[in-house]
């Protein structure tokens, strides 16, 4: 899995998710890095849910005897969890709202706006007749 595919789990608005992947690629370091933390972020936080919710549902099945505790209980709740993983990025549609990753994503954006404005700007400057 790659930050891109992982970019597209976000849960935003599909116009800004567009953006950003098509801009990608173009980035700056630092802006590609802040872009990266949020959705691995995101992903770890989703990840770590599904993992505790597999496991728990082992346990349950454990307690009606429909399973066992032992070497592979924490293997195959992983397992599971990547399977779920893989599952949801092929349906990549918006499951949840983060609100605070969306706010950061749209801020990146806009600053990738800005500096692309202001580099424009300064070559204008440059290329004009004094």
């Amino acid at each position: 899995m790659t930050t891109i595919d992982v970019i597209k789990l976000l849960p935003m608005d599909d116009a800004i998710k567009t953006q950003i992947l098509n801009t990608y690629a173009y980035m700056e370091p630092e802006q590609k890095l802040s872009i990266q933390s949020l959705a691995w972020d995101y992903y770890d936080l989703v990840f770590g849910i599904k993992l505790e919710g597999n496991m728990q549902e082992q346990m349950d099945q454990t307690i009606k005897g429909n399973g066992h505790l032992g070497k592979e209980f924490y293997a195959k709740a992983v397992k599971k969890t990547q399977e779920d993983m893989k599952k949801m990025l092929s349906e990549s549609g918006s499951q949840s709202d983060l609100l605070a990753a969306r706010q950061a994503m749209e801020r990146i954006v806009n600053e990738i706006r800005d500096a692309k404005l202001a580099r424009k700007e300064a070559a204008a400057n440059k290329i004009k007749p004094q």
